[in-house]
C-alpha cells in the first residue's frame, strides 16, 4: 500500500508572482515579497543558500510567462499522477507499504529539486518549473524516494531552516 501525502505549494508562488507583477516589483522589492509570501527554494537552508536563491529568482524572472501555464496547473497538472507511480514503484521494490509526502513548487528554471526526512516522512520536491526539453514531471522522483526511504538512507536536514513547506 502506498500513502501519498500531496503538498501543492503553488498557490503561495503564485500569490508572490501575482504581487510582485501588480507592483512591478524591481529586484529588491521581488526579493522582498518571494521571501514574505512563497520562501521555498531547493536550497540550503544557510546564507550562501539563500544568495543562491535570490541569484537564481533574478534569473528566472523574466522567463516565468514561458512556464506559467505549468505552475497554474499545480499539482492538479502533474503527468503521470504521482499516486499511480508510486504505487507501481513500491511494487517493483517490493515493499508492502510506503508512505512519501510530495512538494510541489515552482523552482528558478535551473532544474533543482530536493528531498529530505520531515518529521520521519520521506518528502520529495516536485519540480514544475522544468524547461519543455526536459519534459514535464518525471518518475523518477518517486523511485528514487521509495529506494531510499525503503533502505534508510535519506538525508535529515530539511531545507529552508526546517521551515515545513
Amino acid at each position: 500500500m502506498a500513502d501519498l501525502e500531496l503538498v501543492d505549494l503553488t498557490p503561495r508562488f503564485l500569490d508572490f508572482y501575482d504581487a510582485a507583477r501588480a507592483e512591478r516589483a524591481g529586484p529588491e522589492r521581488r526579493w522582498q515579497l518571494w521571501q514574505e509570501r512563497y520562501g521555498f527554494a531547493a536550497v540550503p537552508p544557510t546564507p550562501e543558500g539563500q544568495e543562491l536563491a535570490r541569484r537564481l529568482l533574478d534569473e528566472a524572472w523574466d522567463r516565468y510567462p514561458l512556464v506559467m501555464d505549468r505552475i497554474r496547473a499545480g499539482a492538479a497538472g502533474l503527468q503521470p499522477a504521482p499516486l499511480p507511480v508510486l504505487e507501481r514503484v513500491a511494487a517493483l521494490l517490493g515493499c508492502p507499504a510506503v508512505a512519501v509526502r510530495l512538494v510541489v513548487f515552482a523552482g528558478f528554471l535551473a532544474g533543482n529539486a530536493c528531498g529530505y526526512v520531515d518529521a520521519g516522512r520521506p518528502t520529495c520536491g516536485c519540480l514544475l518549473t522544468r524547461s519543455s526539453r526536459e519534459g514535464r514531471w518525471r518518475s523518477r522522483h518517486q523511485e528514487t524516494m521509495v529506494m531510499v526511504s525503503r533502505r534508510g538512507r535519506w538525508p535529515s536536514n530539511p531545507l529552508n531552516g526546517g521551515r515545513e513547506p
